[in-house]
């Protein structure tokens, strides 16, 4: 039988280790040696369980971008007076508190191709078909919706994104 190799030491999980950076990610998995995780957000269930299947892969990148910039994002509590910063319920076992997050995150096109790795064509079409389904909210300074690829388009000023109301059901 081949000897099956434990998933903290397989190769892809090196090159990720690496390009993170040293101490950012966990240990080797070798017994005895401390390890220290990456720091991490909560997926919501019902985009795992229900979403996922339905998107393309574009979609989810732009989806886990979305979530990542809004809701992923922690700071500290002494800059919380921001207006686009609110205060998100945080339960665990340990605790039970108020945790800042971002409402929405201001993103360039060319951010969202940088960090998905998809190409601008890509990109545009998962954030129609993204906004077309509720599931993100792309707005303009001011708070007002972009539903169209031509609003979004002719909208001068930075383009903010956040989660669709569906997300807090």
């Amino acid at each position: 039988m081949s000897e099956i190799t434990p998933p903290l030491e397989t190769e892809a999980f090196r090159r990720v280790q690496a390009s993170a950076g040293a101490g950012e990610t966990a240990g080797s998995g070798q017994t005895g040696k401390s390890e220290k995780l990456a720091p991490w957000h909560p997926v919501p269930v019902r985009l795992v369980d229900t979403v996922m299947p339905r998107l393309r892969d574009t979609e989810l990148r732009v989806m886990l971008v979305v979530l990542r910039q809004t809701w992923g994002w922690k700071m500290d509590r002494t800059n919380v007076d921001k207006p686009e910063v609110v205060m998100q319920a945080c339960t665990s076992k340990q605790a039970t508190h108020k945790q800042p997050t971002k409402r929405r995150d201001w993103l360039s096109h060319r951010q969202l191709c940088r960090r998905t790795g998809r190409g601008s064509d890509a990109v545009s079409a998962a954030v129609a078909s993204l906004t077309a389904s509720g599931l993100i909210i792309v707005e303009d300074a001011g708070g007002k919706p972009l539903t169209t690829p031509d609003e979004r388009r002719r909208c001068l000023g930075r383009l903010y994104f956040r989660p669709g109301a569906m997300w807090l059901e």
